[in-house]
This record gives structure tokens, sequence and C-alpha cells, in this order.
């Protein structure tokens, strides 16, 4: 539920710690009927007489997100009723539609800082969102009281500072839900050790082997002649 992975385990709530989504047909079902939704020829139908459909984009040739939206359109339509199209863009059109939130959702990745902050910030910081284009958070979240945690998490001068926004942050993405985690999206990298040592390792997690992550720059600190 908090989006965070065995890795940042320890920045996880209590109140959190043993709490997972879990898939309930019928309580969805009935959440919907509540709210004034119907079924007709298997497809659910909203309160005014429509169809329900959206579609999820993701640039053409993704092979592994691609056959994800694969998953979730014939998941939503046979346990729901919901029709979801698949909409598989060139880089230029997803690019556009995503900075402008012209979609209607999108599989996209997370900001890498190592520590709760990266996934908090990618789905909740209005800092992304420059002259109405957005690089992360692309659903334009946006709640004051979150955004001052993000920023008291980024500059906390000590760990208890850090604690305490990190509970708003983290209540907030649980109860507002502003992206839905479908799960790990691994960061490649290799190395050498012929002429340098001191590389992230299964043994010492410290960054990314990444060399595209921000994170790199830390690698370069630690490197050390074989």
């Amino acid at each position: 539920m908090t989006g965070l992975g065995d890795l940042l385990k320890d920045e996880i709530l209590p109140e959190y710690a043993d709490k997972n989504y879990s898939v309930d047909v019928d309580k969805a079902k009935q959440i919907l009927t509540d709210a004034g939704y119907t079924w007709k020829d298997d497809k659910l139908i909203d309160p005014d007489g429509e169809a329900v459909s959206f579609s999820i984009s993701v640039p053409a040739g993704w092979s592994d997100w691609n056959t994800e939206q694969a998953l979730l359109a014939e998941e939503l339509k046979s346990a729901l009723g919901i029709e979801v199209k698949v909409d598989q863009p060139d880089w230029g059109g997803w690019d556009a539609a995503r900075q402008e939130g012209s979609f209607q959702a999108i599989i996209h990745w997370l900001e890498d800082t190592g520590n709760a902050y990266g996934l908090y910030t990618s789905t909740m910081d209005p800092k992304w969102i420059v002259d109405n284009k957005a690089q992360f958070n692309f659903g334009r979240f946006d709640d004051p009281a979150v955004t001052e945690a993000l920023n008291t998490y980024a500059n906390a001068a000590n760990e208890d500072e850090r604690k305490e926004a990190l509970k708003t942050m983290q209540t907030g993405f649980v109860e507002d839900v502003p992206a839905i985690p479908l799960g790990a999206h691994p960061l490649l990298g290799e190395f050498n050790t012929r002429n340098y040592v001191g590389w992230p390792s299964e043994e010492d997690q410290y960054a990314s082997g990444d060399p595209t992550q921000p994170g790199i720059v830390l690698v370069l600190t630690k490197l050390a002649t074989a």
C-alpha cells in the first residue's frame, strides 16, 4: 500500500507494515454498485448510462510494459467489465501526452533517490510541473501538507524531522492513492573490477549501478584503484 519494497521496508510506518493490496472483485463490485454503477451484457455501465472505458498508454516496443498493458486490459474486462484500450504511440506522442496530462492512464517509472522520497516526490510533488508541463507527478497531485512534508524530508537537518515528514508523505500516498504500484522496475548496470573496485554490489547496495541515475555521482566517490 505504501509503494515501498523490501529494500525500503525500514521506512514503512508501523501501521502499514503488514498491509498489502489484494484482489477483491466482490468488494470492488459492491463499491461500484453503491456509487450507482450497473452491468449490462457483462459491461460496466456508469451512472449516466455509458459503458466504462479508458486507455492505458505505453510506447510501442516497450515489450515488458506492453505485456503489462495487455494483462491489465484482460483482467479488468473479465473481472469488472471495463474496456481498457491499449494505447501504444511512438515515444514523441507518449512523451507529449505525459507532460501535458492529456492521457487517461500511463505506466511510468519513478525517480530513484535510494529512499522513500523518490516514490513520493515522483507521484505527489508539484515541483515537477513547470509551465503546465510535468516531468513527474503526471497526475497533478497537489496537497499543501504533503508538499511541505516532501520539502522537509529533502532538507531535514536530523532524522527526527525526516521521520515526522515521512508520516505525512506516506499517509497521503496510502489514503489518496495518487498512483498504483504495479511492481519493481529494475535498474541495470555493468562494471569491471580490472582497474577499479568499490562498485555497488549485492553485499554493498549503497547506490544503483545504472549510469543514467543521479546516484552515479556517489558511485564515483566510492571507487578506488584495483
